[in-house]
């Protein structure tokens, strides 16, 4: 919560595994950095069950970029290394997609997933 600046009263609204909170998490390593591109993952990957909106294996992926700030949700079953392997290859691969994308020289454009 300091150390990105995402503020008390959005982990209380949407709780710490949230879309909200990936992108929370994703501005707030950018700012603090000040890089153009930043991922954050939330989530529950075990072995302890989550509340009931988030059981383990859900997860949310935030990514950072020049063009806008968007989040992703992930269900990856399976144990928590696994669940934790899956869950940042994933983000990385996101990542990689909008840089080769941007590298075209593709314009900013909506995404359909939550934009904050």
């Amino acid at each position: 919560m300091q150390l990105l600046d995402v503020p008390e009263c959005l982990l209380a609204q949407h709780g710490a595994a949230s879309a909200e909170n990936a992108v929370a998490m994703a501005t707030g390593a950018a700012e603090r950095l000040g890089a153009d591109y930043a991922l954050a993952v939330t989530g529950y990957s075990g072995p302890c069950e989550g509340p009931a909106a988030n059981p383990v294996g859900d997860l949310y992926i935030g990514l950072y970029s020049p063009c806008g700030v968007w989040s992703k949700k992930l269900s990856i079953p399976g144990p928590r290394a696994t669940v934790k392997v899956r869950a940042v290859n994933a983000a990385l691969d996101w990542l990689r997609r909008e840089l080769v994308r941007t590298s075209r020289g593709a314009t900013c454009r909506p995404r359909s997933s939550a934009q904050a």
